[in-house]
């Protein structure tokens, strides 16, 4: 990497800071070679960084389709959850004033058992209570069964959320590194563009148009003045 001393020089100095830098174009098929040995080392990276991140980002996107399917059922299932417990209450509001309603016709029966009526009454509230059981049952098992199923999709949507976020960081460490790569190219450029003619003419010819002086330019392509 190319270093100069003063990053405010003014014209004459930076012209003077060339020359000592690059007397003479640099020449030589030895370094031309290295250069593009370089580059073509640097390729494969770029090229595998690029598909590390396609993979990433197909791999994200898939799952925040997931985690939004994920949080649809769970969402479901919760409410589901509430009207099965609202449901549940409601039956063993009813079983506790039916089991009441028997035991205090049993009182009564036993005080008059000779009553058939009453006797033919009390059987037909005894399958009344047994009916409401059995609601009961059925509605307690669904109720078991939906918090398994919430507990197991909360269980899978935390597992998403968690790779996730692991992926995001993964995205920003390849990002990362990609853009170190991507830096060391571009300086591979901007060397090989002194190798070519009439590079000291170029360098005038781009302070002029963009009013910028050399280490200013050069700062643009990842060289720093010091």
């Amino acid at each position: 990497m190319i270093h100069l001393r003063a990053p405010f020089a003014t014209l004459g100095d930076q012209r003077s800071i060339r020359q000592r830098l690059l007397p003479n174009p640099p020449s030589g098929n030895e370094f031309k070679e290295s250069l593009k040995a370089a580059s073509t080392a640097l390729a494969p990276s770029t090229k595998s960084f690029e598909q590390l991140l396609t993979s990433i980002n197909d791999e994200h996107s898939r799952l925040t389709a997931v985690k939004g399917s994920l949080s649809s059922q769970r969402d479901d299932l919760a409410k589901d959850q509430r009207k099965a417990e609202d449901a549940l209450q409601d039956v063993e509001t009813s079983t506790a004033t039916e089991n009441q309603m028997l035991r205090d016709l049993e009182d009564v029966y036993n005080k008059y058992p000779e009553d058939k009526e009453l006797l033919i009454f009390l059987k037909k509230r005894k399958k009344t209570s047994d009916k409401h059981q059995e609601v009961y049952t059925i509605l307690k098992r669904q109720l078991d069964n939906s918090s398994d199923r919430l507990s197991k999709t909360e269980n899978e949507l935390a597992l998403v959320t968690g790779r996730l976020s692991q992926l995001e960081a993964e995205r920003a460490e390849v990002m990362k590194e990609k853009e170190g790569v991507d830096k060391a190219a571009k300086q591979l450029v901007v060397m090989s563009r002194f190798l070519e003619p009439g590079w000291q003419a170029t360098l005038d010819m781009l302070e002029q148009v963009s009013g910028m002086m050399l280490c200013e330019l050069l700062s643009l392509w990842g060289f720093h003045c010091w």
